[in-house]
Parts: C-alpha cells; sequence; structure tokens
C-alpha cells in the first residue's frame, strides 16, 4: 500500500526522505559516454553511424535477413560534462505571461494545463513516477494500479507528452517529476546504450527530438545519433528495406509489426530535428518495411493487422492507425509523395469505420468476437485521425481541417475529465476494500483530473463500470496531440498570418478570441503586422462573412476556404462575423441511435445522455451570446 502523500509539496526530489539520485554525473560516466558516442582509443570501432560499405539499390527483400551495417561519425567536441550534466535538470521555458478576458469556449492552453496534473500525479512517487496504466470503479475506495516500469511499453509517450504541454503552458507545476525522469533516462542510457523502440522507445526518440530542438544542447544530438546507431546495428536489412525479426530470425509481420510504428516516429522526429543522415536512411527502411511488406496494410490502405485474443482475431484500430501515422510523419519529413497518397488512402479507409461527423472510432474495426454490449471509443483511435488529417493538410494531400475541428471539439476534448468526483461517488456504491499493495487510493478525484478515457462510448467518459477510468496510453497519445491541433492552428510566414482552426489562442503575432459556438465570430488582436487568412468553417458559406478592421468595415476576398485581409498593423483589432445555427442528426453507434443537435461543428446535446461523466452537458453553448472568463495566458520566447 502506497503511503498518503501530498502532490503539492515543492521539496527538490533529492531532498526527500528515502530518494537518493545522483544529479551530476562523475568523470568515469561523461568519458563513458563520449566513448560510446563518439568513438575514442576507449571506444570500439564498431560505435558508429554511416555506413563503411556502398548502399545497395535494392529492396528486394529475401527471407533471410543480413545484419543492418553499423557506421561512423565524425567527433563532436561539444558535448562536454556540463552540457551532460544540464540534460538532467528541467529545461526552463522563458517567456510572456499575462491574463486575458476571452470567451468562455475551447482553449487547449487550458486543457494543456489540466493534463500536465495527470501526466505528473497519476504516477508513483515511490517508484521513479512511473506511471499507473488503469484504475477500477467498482471498489470503495477507487484505486488506481497497474505501474509500467520506465522503460517498459509506453512511458515515453507521457515524457514527450508533458514536455511538449510545458512550451505550451509555461508551466512548472510538479516540474520535479521531469527532473527525476531525465535524470534517470541520461543515467540508464549512459550505463546501457539501449535500443529503443516499440511504443516506450519510439516515444523516447521523440522526446530526445524534440529537447533538441528546444534547447539546443548538442548532448540530445548526441544521444540521438547513438539511439539510431545502436538500432542500425540490431536491425536486419535486405537492400534498402530495414526491419525486424522473430526469434526464428524470420521478418516481423502482422500484428507484432504494427510496434514498429512507434519506432517510425521516432527516428522520423531525430530526422527531422538534426537532419541526421543515418536517421533518414534508416527511416527510409523502416517505412518501406512497414508500407510494404509487414502485412499491416492492403494496397489501397486498408487496416490487416489483427491481434490475437481467447475470442478470435481483433482488428484493432489504433495499433494500425499510428502505423499510419508514423508513414505520414515521415511523408510530411521527407516530402515523399508516394507515402503521402498512401496516408490518405489509410486515413479515407479509417473515416468509414467511425463516425467522423464527431469523431467517434472504435477500438475495434469490423470484427471481434466481442461479447461487451457497447462499442468503445480508445482516445488514442481519434487521436490517429487527428494526428493523420493534420499531416495530410500539411503534405498537401488535401484539406482536412474540418475533420480536424469536428474530432477536437467533440469526442476527443469530451474524452478529457475535467471532474473527477463522478468517480468517488460510484465507487461509494460499492464494497469497502482495503487498498492493497501495487495499489494507489490516495486523492483520486483529484490527481485524474486531465486524463483521457480508455473505454468511451458516445455519450459517456465511462462505457461500461466493468472498465478502467484511465488509460495511460490514451493520456499520453492525447497530451501529444493537444501540441500538435494547437502548433497547426496558426502559422506565420513571410508576413502572413494563417488561422487554420478558430480556437482561443495566443502568439507571438496576434491572440485570438474565439466566440464559437456561442456566436459565430473570432477577434483577432493584432501584435505584429501583417497579411490575414483566416480559414471559414465548412458549415459557413463564405458569401455570409463579414469582416471590420477596428470597426471599419474592410472587404473580403477568398482563396479557397480562407478569408484574405490586406495588411494590418499592430494594435489593430479584426472580427470576423458570420452565422451559426442549429441542426438535428440521427446517427447509430454500436446499434445504439443516438440524436445530436449540433451548432456549427460542435455537440450541444445529445440523446440518449451518459450515465456515468456524461458528455455534450454545453447547454450553456445554446444560448448566442457568449460569457467571458478571465484567463491566465503564456507566449513562449
Amino acid at each position: 500500500m502506497i503511503a498518503t502523500w501530498n502532490p503539492g509539496y515543492t521539496t527538490p526530489l533529492r531532498q526527500r526522505e528515502g530518494v537518493v539520485m545522483n544529479s551530476k554525473f562523475n568523470r568515469r560516466s561523461f568519458l563513458k559516454f563520449i566513448a560510446v558516442i563518439f568513438g575514442t582509443s576507449i571506444a570500439s570501432a564498431c560505435e558508429c553511424f554511416i555506413d563503411n560499405e556502398p548502399e545497395k539499390s535494392s529492396t528486394t527483400v529475401t527471407t533471410t535477413p543480413t545484419p543492418a551495417s553499423t557506421a561512423t561519425s565524425t567527433p563532436s567536441p561539444w558535448c562536454t560534462e556540463e552540457n551532460l550534466n544540464n540534460l538532467a535538470q528541467p529545461f526552463e521555458i522563458t517567456g510572456e505571461r499575462y491574463k486575458l478576458s476571452v470567451p468562455d469556449t475551447l482553449d487547449l492552453q487550458e486543457r494543456a494545463e489540466i493534463t500536465i496534473n495527470a501526466l505528473t500525479r497519476c504516477t508513483n512517487p515511490d517508484e521513479n513516477y512511473d506511471a499507473y496504466f488503469s484504475g477500477e470503479l467498482r471498489r470503495n475506495p477507487p484505486v488506481m494500479y497497474r505501474q509500467m516500469p520506465f522503460p517498459q511499453d509506453f512511458m515515453g509517450k507521457w515524457w514527450e507528452g508533458l514536455g511538449l504541454l510545458r512550451y505550451v503552458t509555461g508551466s512548472t507545476f510538479n516540474n520535479y517529476v521531469d527532473q527525476h525522469w531525465r535524470e534517470i533516462f541520461v543515467e540508464w542510457f549512459v550505463k546501457y546504450s539501449p535500443l529503443l523502440e516499440g511504443p516506450g522507445g519510439g516515444r523516447l526518440l521523440c522526446w530526445i527530438a524534440n529537447n533538441y530542438r528546444l534547447e539546443k544542447n548538442i548532448c540530445w544530438a548526441a544521444i540521438a545519433e547513438q539511439a539510431v546507431g545502436t538500432l542500425l546495428g540490431t536491425l536486419s536489412r535486405s537492400g534498402d528495406v530495414y526491419f525486424f525479426t522473430d526469434a526464428n530470425g524470420v521478418m516481423e509481420t502482422g500484428w507484432d509489426a504494427t510496434y514498429r510504428g512507434w519506432t517510425l516516429q521516432g527516428v522520423t522526429s531525430i530526422y527531422a530535428a538534426t537532419g541526421d543522415s543515418a536517421a533518414k536512411r534508416l527511416a527510409d527502411g523502416l517505412a518501406r518495411y512497414l508500407k510494404d511488406y509487414a502485412r499491416i496494410f492492403d494496397v489501397d490502405g486498408s487496416f490487416l493487422a489483427s491481434q490475437q485474443s481467447i475470442t478470435g482475431n481483433a482488428l484493432h484500430f489504433h495499433h494500425n492507425g499510428n502505423t499510419m501515422v508514423g508513414i505520414s510523419e515521415y511523408a510530411l519529413a521527407t516530402g515523399d509523395q508516394e507515402y503521402a497518397a498512401f496516408a490518405q488512402k489509410g486515413y479515407e479507409y479509417a473515416l468509414s469505420s467511425g463516425l467522423p461527423l464527431v469523431g467517434f472510432f472504435p477500438e475495434y474495426i469490423d470484427y471481434w468476437n466481442d461479447t461487451r454490449p457497447f462499442v468503445p471509443n480508445e482516445t488514442c483511435c481519434t487521436v490517429d485521425m487527428i494526428m493523420l488529417a493534420i499531416n495530410l493538410t500539411k503534405i498537401g494531400q488535401g484539406d482536412y481541417w474540418d475533420d480536424v475541428d469536428r474530432y477536437v471539439r467533440n469526442q476527443f476534448i469530451e474524452m478529457q475529465m475535467r471532474d473527477g468526483n463522478w468517480i468517488i461517488q460510484t465507487a461509494s456504491n460499492h464494497g469497502n476494500q482495503p487498498v492493497e499493495d501495487g495499489e494507489d487510493g490516495d486523492q483520486i478525484a483529484d490527481r485524474v483530473v486531465g486524463s483521457f478515457a480508455g473505454w468511451a462510448s458516445a455519450n459517456d467518459y465511462q462505457a461500461s463500470i466493468n472498465e478502467p477510468f484511465i488509460s495511460a496510453c490514451c493520456t499520453g497519445n492525447a497530451a501529444r496531440a493537444i501540441f500538435y491541433v494547437w502548433e497547426n492552428m496558426i502559422e506565420y510566414n513571410h508576413g502572413m498570418l494563417k488561422l487554420n482552426l478558430l480556437f482561443n489562442r495566443v502568439s507571438p503575432w496576434a491572440d485570438i478570441l474565439s466566440y464559437i459556438p456561442y456566436e459565430g465570430r473570432v477577434d483577432i488582436k493584432m501584435k505584429t503586422a501583417a497579411a490575414l487568412g483566416v480559414r471559414i468553417p465548412e458549415w459557413v458559406n463564405t458569401r455570409d462573412v463579414t469582416c471590420s478592421v477596428d470597426e471599419m468595415t474592410t472587404q473580403l476576398s477568398f482563396r479557397g476556404r480562407y478569408a484574405l485581409v490586406n495588411q494590418v498593423q499592430v494594435g489593430s483589432l479584426v472580427t470576423l462575423n458570420f452565422p451559426i445555427s442549429e441542426r438535428t442528426v440521427q446517427e447509430e453507434i454500436g446499434d445504439v441511435p443516438y440524436t445530436f443537435i449540433i451548432k456549427g461543428n460542435d455537440v450541444v446535446s445529445i440523446d440518449p445522455p451518459g450515465s456515468f461523466h456524461p458528455f455534450y452537458t454545453r447547454a450553456k453553448y445554446r444560448t448566442n451570446e457568449a460569457r467571458w472568463v478571465t484567463r491566465k495566458r503564456f507566449v513562449a520566447s
């Protein structure tokens, strides 16, 4: 049983009783790291990163794999002992902080802040802040359980997500958790030079790449190079294809191969952040393997990789979908149109499996001998579709911003827990049960705020009382999605400011105040002189859009769905207005008929309503005048 603890304590980690950490690396550890990374008289010649032999051009995969060759690198003088020690310290994100009165509508910075609550508090402080995977409702008190120790399985998802959301919010809340994770990672990496692959390792590679982008510490690049080198030295290779093998030396295919989608994401992130040619070569080979040889997808992009279960084969959405996300991220990083077109096929196939109107996508597709009387939506599935839609749009394969808008405004954001008191109330209807070893029943209602559902229905966070009330996998993936939606909703290039999504957002260039869905209105407070392109949602007739600059009517022109406003000066207020109305839509999910009332793209009511933590309790949005709140704002430097 875990002792009661105060999640708000601020005592530095190494000063707390019973916790011993070494915040600095001694000279021996540093020399070992440098030897492993760069090669010295201490290091063997096999610690390397660039092939010494010419590349083979053939991509014909043989049944007998050949070990992938190792590589060499030019030693770097910049990964100093001081730089290495800095990796173990939380990086301070500086920026402008202020308060701003905004419409009480969807605000991703606010959602990021509560996600940080879950990422730092749904953890065990006595076990390296390992995350709890699940939670049990059918007992009093409710508990979190099933820790996944670092570096297993999914912890990389939490590390990556937390780092990204620190950048969105500037929050230092519970940053001793980050510090501890960084310390154990660097010590672990120096000691073992591990193979980073699969869900946890792939997202650790993303975390490393993001840290390098943000901190510019050359030691992150050195770690990235070593990680890529270890993969190159471990994977099998045939021609230009890099792949994983099973215990018998046979190429992994099907379900087992889907775990390599996360590896592709990580290696692609390393390439995008560092430009490392070895990472590019490995990403090329993994992408080819996953697209053409791993038997995860058919030629039309449809999903094939089934999970074996006691009730039969199960076509799991997320394992297939995440691999397709990896392919889309590779296409975006490399500009490869073959992979972009293939990812689009996969996205269009996945659309048919769910309800894109609200962003509901099922845990399993088409077939499974499932005896559950409901169809659940993992947050991970909706995240896959959000990421695919963003990437395909950025690649130029289509305009999917309205898809992103519908998914985020509805199923995705409803699957985030904003109040945990319902858990306590539900558990109180069940018998008392002592908290056992490996369980945590302390302050559950507060700590789970910001987490995301693993098994939601179309109208409820909790599809069934028999399902866990948290899913660590989904929370980690959702944190990533919040960042990428937030990052891509606004773009500034060469004097043009583009708004792709109309949510509340602050930035170095403008503050965006969205009245949607109360009213069809968005205000843009300019912080820099720029021309504007504002994407108007598909439910608006562009002929009905009006615009004013500093309360003076301004003529609009359009490029596609973007309303164009000529050069606007610093300090000006740009206002766009357009009609918004309700409509009623009836749909069926898993043999359950639902009636949705939708205003703009926002579901404002659903019938039947949920039972545990109901979705779409949004009566306030059905008024036609926005409510206002004051929020803390942060703009990173």
